[in-house]
C-alpha cells in the first residue's frame, strides 16, 4: 500500500553502501596497485564509478531525515484529528493560564498574610517596648525618691548624732 517502510529503505541502502565500499576497497588493493597499464587504469575508473554511486547513496540520509520530519508532521496531524481538543488547543491554553493566574494570586495572598502577621508582630514588640520604657521610667523616678528619702532619713540620723553629742558632752 505504501511501500517499503523507511527502515528497509534505510537497511537496503546502508548495505548496497557497504558492498560498494567493500568493492572498491578489493579493487584498489587488488588490481589498482599489482595491475598493469590498461587493467589498473580499468580497475580504477571501476572504483571511481563504484565511489560516484556510493556517494549518490549516502544522499540518501538527506532524504531520510526529510522523511523522519514529514512523519513527525504526520503523528501530529493523527493525534490532533484524534483529540481536537488536544494539548495544545485553545481551551487547554486558557485553563493552563487560569490555573496559573490561581497559583499566582494564591502566592500573592500568602505574602499578604505572612506581611500582616509579621507587621502584627512588629506592632506588639513596639508596644512591648514602650511599656518596657514606662516601666523603666517609673522605676527611675522611684529609685530618685527612695534616694530623696534615704538622704533625708540619713540627714536626720547625723542631726540626731549631734545633738546627742552636744548634750552628752557640753551639757553636762
Amino acid at each position: 500500500k505504501y511501500g517499503p517502510t523507511p527502515t528497509v529503505l534505510f537497511d537496503s541502502y546502508e548495505q548496497d553502501f557497504l558492498h560498494i565500499i567493500d568493492g572498491v576497497r578489493q579493487k584498489l588493493e587488488g588490481e589498482g596497485r599489482n595491475g598493469v597499464g590498461e587493467q589498473r587504469k580499468a580497475a580504477l575508473r571501476k572504483v571511481e564509478i563504484e565511489l560516484d554511486e556510493a556517494d549518490d547513496i549516502s544522499i540518501q540520509s538527506a532524504y531520510t531525515t526529510r522523511l523522519k520530519s514529514a512523519r513527525a508532521d504526520l503523528n501530529k496531524y493523527k493525534r490532533l484529528s484524534d483529540d481536537p481538543y488536544g494539548e495544545r488547543s485553545d481551551r487547554n491554553d486558557f485553563l493552563l493560564e487560569l490555573r496559573r493566574w490561581d497559583d499566582g494570586s494564591r502566592r500573592i495572598q500568602d505574602s499578604t498574610s505572612l506581611a500582616l502577621q509579621t507587621e502584627t508582630e512588629q506592632i506588639e514588640n513596639s508596644r512591648n517596648t514602650v511599656r518596657s520604657s514606662g516601666t523603666l521610667t517609673k522605676m527611675i523616678r522611684q529609685m530618685y525618691k527612695q534616694r530623696v528619702i534615704l538622704g533625708g532619713i540619713i540627714a536626720f540620723f547625723v542631726v540626731l548624732i549631734l545633738v546627742i553629742l552636744y548634750f552628752k558632752l557640753f551639757r553636762r
